[in-house]
């Protein structure tokens, strides 16, 4: 599945046997979202800058090289099924599936991993896990809010993984923070869950001779060691 550079590769790996297509999960963000993609270059849905006159020349977000490159070097993670999540103002929260698949689950890094620290102990942290395990040699991998594509009730924990100096594999982990509140949340599948940003352009390609014993020796770890 080459999408990006031949140079620089995003490998990924399934961990459960369920079978899932890769598509559905993670996708190249090339393009961007639909609303971006049907603007026109120019504002007042001008294809052409002498079309704006007399009206001063305003170019539309696609002229911005700042979302352009986000989305020629990031992966929009999708949900790979639906999901009810609900959360109470203790800090407590359940959830559940509609269906009985195991592509997804739930987990969370308790408040005393920071302390009760001010300002993340006024969050829930809620751990997205998808049945992957990832590896970007040579690179360096950070998750965005897909806000973009849609803008969810939650922030995404922010954080750069190095793989320059750590080829080790890790597990897709998704770290969120939901306000402690009383609230239900329903998140269908397919729907935008948060884009994956790799410093160089990347290729998209499965890789099952990825190891994924150093992913499950560290998910105990706190936010200091390996998340």
């Amino acid at each position: 599945m080459g999408i990006f550079s031949k140079e620089y590769r995003f490998y990924i790996k399934k961990t459960v046997n369920e079978s899932i297509p890769l598509e559905e999960v993670i996708t190249p963000a090339l393009g961007g979202p639909k609303w971006f993609s049907n603007l026109c270059p120019f504002v007042r849905k001008k294809k052409r800058a002498r079309d704006l006159h007399p009206f001063p020349i305003h170019k539309t977000a696609q002229g911005c090289p700042g979302m352009l490159e986000l989305y020629k070097n990031s992966f929009l993670i999708k949900f790979p099924c639906d999901v009810i999540l609900k959360t109470d103002s203790s800090g407590g929260y359940s959830w559940q599936k509609p269906s009985k698949t195991q592509v997804f689950k739930i987990n969370h890094h308790p408040q005393e991993q920071i302390e009760f620290q001010a300002p993340l102990s006024s969050f829930i942290m809620i751990k997205f896990c998808l049945p992957f395990i990832f590896q970007a040699p040579n690179n360096k991998v950070s998750f965005v809010d897909s806000v973009y594509w849609k803008s969810q009730p939650y922030k995404i924990a922010p954080g750069i993984l190095d793989f320059g100096h750590d080829r080790d594999a890790l597990a897709l982990h998704v770290i969120t923070l939901f306000e402690k509140k009383n609230e239900v949340y329903e998140f269908k599948k397919g729907e935008p869950m948060v884009l994956l940003y790799t410093l160089h352009r990347s290729t998209l390609e499965i890789n099952k001779n990825l190891d994924i014993s150093f992913a499950i020796g560290v998910k105990e770890k706190t936010f200091i060691h390996k998340w």
